[in-house]
């Protein structure tokens, strides 16, 4: 009895084991998405198929069916990140697509259409008319040819009569790449505005530094000016010094010849005295 007990436990430990496995792979699956369309009677429209993620594209099998009731095929289209794989596309039978894309690399999708498929909307009775893809066959490829598995998720399209209702969802992958635009547009606005700020804040520092440079110019010139005044005063002075030492010495060689003179007349008198 133990011994079954052990087989069965571990019967269940397996089967866990499995159904994990097996969730795991479901959750990480890529995704081949039909996103959800409005139109009007008699419109041309543009329908993307869209992949959500997946790392290694390099070829792709796609069977669908519509209602060419509702639906005119007219072309399909690769898109910019499907450039590089062929494609062909078989319309011949009416309400149904055959789509085989492949190339030697693979390719990298994060939530972008690998083709955009071009119907013109037939003019209906009702005034709405709701209409989906049904898709029989997918198989994904990546270049070192391993299946990749995919889960379909498809959204209606809806068609109204009245051509004057406003459709505000025309193109789902264009509203993609327009909010991917306004979002590098805030990014690359926001670069510029941390540029303009961080070339300002250059400005300030160069309009301080040349500031501060014209004030020290400024000191440094007053400072020559009131050295080159206490040397003016200065020279006044010696000149001032040199005329009175002049004047002293003039005054001097007067006394000095008015004494010689009184000198003389002495003598003289002396000896007039002496002739006498």
């Amino acid at each position: 009895m133990e011994g079954k007990d052990i087989m069965v436990k571990r019967y269940y430990l397996y089967l866990l084991i499995i159904l994990i496995i097996c969730f795991s792979t479901t959750a990480s699956a890529t995704s081949i998405i039909f996103p959800p369309f409005e139109a009007t009677s008699g419109q041309a429209i543009n329908i993307p198929v869209i992949i959500d993620n997946i790392d290694n594209m390099a070829g792709i099998k796609l069977s669908l069916e519509y209602d060419n009731k509702i639906l005119i095929y007219q072309k399909g289209e690769k898109t910019r990140i499907t450039s590089s794989l062929m494609h062909i596309i078989n319309d011949k039978k009416p309400g149904k697509l055959i789509i085989v894309m492949a190339g030697a690399r693979g390719v990298k999708v994060t939530n972008q259409a690998i083709i955009n498929l071009y119907f013109k909307v037939n003019n209906i009775e009702k005034d709405t008319v709701s209409t989906s893809f049904v898709v029989k066959e997918i198989q994904l490829m990546s270049d070192t040819l391993k299946e990749i598995d995919c889960n379909i998720k498809v959204n209606p399209v809806v068609i109204t009569k009245n051509k004057s209702k406003k459709i505000e969802k025309q193109n789902p992958a264009k509203e993609l790449k327009k909010e991917a635009a306004k979002t590098d547009n805030t990014n690359n606005n926001e670069n510029k505005n941390d540029n303009n700020k961080t070339n300002n804040k250059k400005i300030q520092e160069k309009s301080k530094d040349i500031q501060s440079k014209e004030k020290s110019k400024d000191i440094q010139s007053k400072e020559k000016s009131k050295d080159i005044q206490s040397k003016e005063k200065s020279n006044d002075i010696q000149l001032k010094e040199k005329s009175n030492d002049n004047q002293l010495k003039e005054k001097s060689n007067d006394n000095q010849l008015k004494e010689k003179s009184n000198d003389n007349q002495l003598k003289e008198k002396s000896n007039d005295n002496q002739l006498r």
